[in-house]
């Protein structure tokens, strides 16, 4: 499905419209009224997962200088490992609360913006 989106649509537009299905998903997660609802949320947020995690170190490795490259796809995967980290903690602190849940589910539509905004930004 990537290499579909990637040939297509090209990289840039790719990872934004990978940003906004993971937006889509991670809503109709938080917003379930039944064990359904979660599970076609978890399917589209992970769809975008797929997408994602193929675009954005193709992407960075393709914007940046022959010196850097390794070091930015690496960093990619670091800072995969310290948002699962940044995760388990927002869960203890969230989870306690009524409805914590749905705020630990949401929590991750921020940086699902960001992408899709900072896209704007950034060259093709």
């Amino acid at each position: 499905v990537s290499g579909f989106f990637l040939d297509t649509l090209g990289r840039k537009v790719s990872l934004m419209i990978g940003s906004l299905v993971f937006v889509v998903g991670s809503v109709v997660q938080a917003a379930c009224s039944s064990v359904a609802v979660m599970l076609i949320g978890r399917f589209i947020s992970g769809c975008s997962i797929g997408i994602l995690s193929t675009v954005v170190p193709l992407y960075q490795s393709e914007l940046a200088p022959p010196q850097l490259r390794g070091g930015l796809t690496a960093l990619h995967q670091v800072m995969v490992v310290f948002g699962v980290a940044i995760a388990a903690f927002a869960d203890a602190l969230l989870l306690p609360l009524d409805e914590g849940w749905r705020l630990a589910i949401l929590i991750p539509v921020l940086p699902g913006l960001v992408l899709f905004v900072g896209m704007f930004f950034l060259p093709r």
